[in-house]
């Protein structure tokens, strides 16, 4: 099974794919993590990929296509795709090498929030240096300063998670996405969901598509 989540930055695409891994099984996968995990093992395509990414270029498709052939062919009961194809042009090859491992896309969830709404979620987000744990201050009353997940109080804002940065990041998305949105959007596996509402319940919709 192919799964591809859509959103904007902040619409809660690494939550949903963590409720979609835990009942479903699916690899979780997303391309910056390929691409660190490469690096981290020090393997040539990480090499040519830290090499890349020092230079301030973009590592070119192709090689991000071999990382994510490389995760289909060992993802057991399959993936959620998270954040990527980022553009048309990424989309078309995206979908030639599925076809061409003889796969099929299953569902294309598009997590929608409003510019205002995404723009507060990134302010108020967190991660934990301990865990990686990454939450949002918006949905925990009365926070006491530790991560929900492992207790740490080694929690800290990311620097680009600010409103400047935010909106800079959205008319990005909006400029690149926008045709790979329109790509899927007449394809009988493309659904949209309402990402304002409380996590459990975008998750609810989610089982909807995918089956219970």
């Amino acid at each position: 099974m192919i799964v591809l989540l859509l959103g904007a930055p902040g619409a809660g695409k690494g939550t949903q794919a963590a409720l979609i891994n835990k009942k479903y099984g699916l690899r979780h996968v997303s391309t910056g993590d390929l691409l660190r995990a490469e690096v981290a093992a020090g393997t040539p395509v990480g090499k040519s990929a830290d090499a890349i990414m020092k230079s301030g270029a973009l590592v070119p498709d192709d090689m991000i296509l071999g990382l994510l052939k490389n995760a289909l062919k060992t993802a057991g009961k399959g993936i959620i795709l998270d954040g990527y194809p980022r553009t048309k042009a990424q989309t078309e090859e995206l979908i030639k090498l599925i076809q061409n491992m003889g796969e099929k896309i299953n569902a294309v969830i598009n997590i929608k929030l409003t510019e205002k709404e995404i723009v507060d979620r990134i302010v108020m987000r967190r991660q934990c240096k301990k865990c990686g744990n990454i939450f949002n201050l918006r949905f925990i009353k009365n926070f006491d300063g530790k991560c929900p997940k492992c207790g740490s109080a080694d929690v800290y804002q990311r620097p680009d998670d600010n409103e400047a940065a935010a909106k800079h990041r959205l008319e990005v998305y909006h400029a690149q996405t926008a045709p790979v949105v329109e790509f899927f959007k007449d394809k009988d596996f493309y659904k949209e969901v309402d990402g304002s509402k409380p996590v459990e319940k975008v998750f609810e919709e989610i089982e909807k598509i995918i089956g219970k």
